[in-house]
């Protein structure tokens, strides 16, 4: 990537904005600390993933390897047509260019391999990427962007709800992406949970707790979080209201104090700390976005404090990361990156693992970082959705969303994340279809990620 771009944010203007730019795990569905400076963007961009086409007819033959299913197929003959509303600019503009690339090249690839075996049908995918400005009241033009292409899913978004599934929904364009409290299951009829927004900050406590063996937990978020982060404490202080009654939170082998809430837009998190360190807290929760996240290892070792840290978010552009930070403060930080060759506790099925080393190695040469600097998050969101979303076609044979949803609830996936079985109705009522997210959590360590734990879901939260 250049370090300008002519539509992209500068390395430069990263560091002086993104301390007030980045969005959490929990923004509208969000991504949570996903990190990228750089990189330049068209508002909306259509790939065909380097196959050749005339008139919707692919020239490529080939063997198509998918979800563990391999088949000798014909030319793909049919396309299918996916969205991943992004923002590519205004406050999140980083976003966007960097979950592009993974996404793109996971779509390169199936289409090298002849395509998506659906039924008796082989299809290429075609990929756009419409821009959201992560603007609520842009939503419903970029779905009738979608709409107008003749989109048949939308995957990956983390700022388009609301208004957005309220327009594609008549139209019955499937919707995979993180299910929030502002989705109304009872009214969306065409859309997947990807993701539980607060489930997934839950298990990531857990996890971080495991990992660190630490003795109090002090959970830090933005305003907005206050009550989805509210609810995490008391289901982690109750064991889920008794599900889960052997956890350290419920058991009291480790403490968690109560929620310190910053203002929106506020950089100064001395008194938060200060507060914290007095209390005990070993082990922070921060559902910041990128910029605060560096920021507050920041400010904690110039007060000389030293904590661990976790977010249930992914970051990239790791180096502009160190930069904000101070490459010594940010040493440890975790954050949840999926990679499907680093699991352990988590049983990847080996075309998966096949696939994300493909993908991996193609990103190496197209942005010229390493594995462990890269953006990992894809594979736990867009290109997860995705692997999802073709699991479910190919399990009643057409890409009829009628069929796909009457499957859905209850259904048995194994992606790049590992398996999981639909669910949450605990937490979402009896129409829930929501996957549960099995964990991989990174510390940063020298100028690069290392595995530092993993975590399966369970289907019920």
């Amino acid at each position: 990537m250049n370090e300008e771009t002519d539509r992209g944010v500068s390395r430069r203007d990263f560091l002086r904005m993104a301390a007030v730019a980045g969005a959490s795990v929990t923004l509208a569905g969000g991504m949570g600390g996903l990190l990228g400076a750089c990189g330049a963007t068209e508002e909306s961009t259509t790939t065909t993933a380097g196959v050749t086409t005339t008139a919707g007819v692919t020239t490529t033959a080939g063997v198509t390897t998918t979800a563990g299913v391999t088949t000798t197929v014909k030319p793909a003959e049919k396309v299918l047509k996916i969205g991943d509303v992004m923002p590519f600019s205004g406050p999140y503009g980083f976003y966007g260019p960097a979950m592009k690339p993974g996404l793109e090249v996971y779509a390169e690839l199936l289409n090298e391999d002849g395509g998506v075996v659906i039924g008796s049908d082989a299809y290429k995918v075609e990929l756009k990427f419409p821009d959201d400005g992560a603007d609520p009241k842009r939503h419903p033009t970029v779905a009738q962007e979608l709409i107008d292409w003749g989109a048949n899913a939308n995957v990956g978004s983390f700022t388009a709800f609301g208004a957005f599934i309220e327009v594609i929904g008549p139209r019955k364009i499937l919707h995979v992406g993180q299910m929030t409290s502002g989705v109304n299951l009872a009214s969306s009829p065409y859309f997947i949970g990807g993701s539980c927004e607060w489930g997934l900050v839950l298990q990531v406590c857990y996890l971080a707790q495991e990992i660190t063996n630490a003795e109090c937990l002090g959970m830090i978020c933005y305003d907005w979080q206050a009550i989805q982060h509210d609810k995490v404490r008391n289901q982690a202080l109750s064991g889920q209201d008794g599900l889960f009654p052997d956890t350290p939170f419920a058991t009291g082998k480790c403490k968690i104090v109560e929620n310190a809430v910053v203002t929106s837009g506020s950089q100064d998190f001395g008194g938060y700390l200060t507060k914290f360190k007095d209390q005990g807290v070993d082990l922070i929760l921060c559902d910041f976005g990128p910029g605060d996240y560096a920021l507050l290892a920041k400010q904690a070792a110039n007060l000389g404090y030293k904590f661990e840290y976790c977010q249930g978010g992914s970051m990239t552009d790791l180096k502009a990361f160190m930069e904000l930070g101070g490459a010594d403060a940010v040493q440890g930080m975790m954050t949840n990156a999926p990679t499907p060759q680093w699991f352990k506790n988590s049983k990847v099925d080996q075309a998966h693992i096949d696939m994300a080393n493909r993908i991996t190695e193609r990103l190496e040469e197209r942005l010229g970082q390493p594995l462990n600097q890269q953006y990992h998050g894809g594979f736990e969101w867009n290109l997860n959705h995705l692997s999802i979303l073709l699991q479910l076609y190919k399990a009643v044979g057409s890409t009829d969303p009628d069929a796909v949803m009457e499957e859905v609830i209850g259904f048995k996936v194994s992606d790049f994340s590992g398996p999981s079985t639909f669910g949450g109705e605990r937490a979402w009522g009896e129409k829930a279809r929501i996957k549960p997210t099995n964990l991989q959590l990174k510390r940063i360590e020298g100028d690069g990620f290392v595995y530092a734990g993993d975590k399966p879901m369970p289907t019920e939260w």
